[in-house]
């Protein structure tokens, strides 16, 4: 359910991104339709984000096993070194869907 939710829900902050109006979040039809008019471009997207999402995890994981074991510090590091590693992650799913919706925006004429 969370890989379905995770193609889904992009759509739905496009969708509300450009009318501002809560009950856009709900209008499946016109939120299929958005994916299903760009659907290459929006799987791309998405592809990107989750391996993007997997190697920092991972290597995060990685940098955890090799410090985590030191006292106190090396916890604190290995907290640390997962929210620079979320919030990076944060960054590309933004920066990806927000030009994905520039482009989708522009290319049907809609304003903001």
């Amino acid at each position: 359910y969370l890989l379905a939710f995770s193609f889904y829900f992009p759509a739905v902050q496009l969708r509300y991104s450009r009318t501002g109006e809560f009950a856009s979040c709900f209008q499946i039809r016109e939120i299929i339709s958005l994916i299903s008019s760009h659907v290459n471009d929006y799987l791309v997207a998405w592809l990107v984000v989750l391996v993007v999402g997997m190697v920092i995890g991972a290597v995060a994981s990685g940098i955890g096993m090799l410090i985590g074991w030191i006292p106190c510090l090396g916890q604190v590091a290995v907290w640390v070194i997962s929210a620079i590693a979320g919030a990076w992650t944060s960054v590309v799913y933004a920066h990806l869907f927000g030009q994905l919706g520039v482009k989708i925006y522009t290319e049907t004429g809609l304003e903001a």
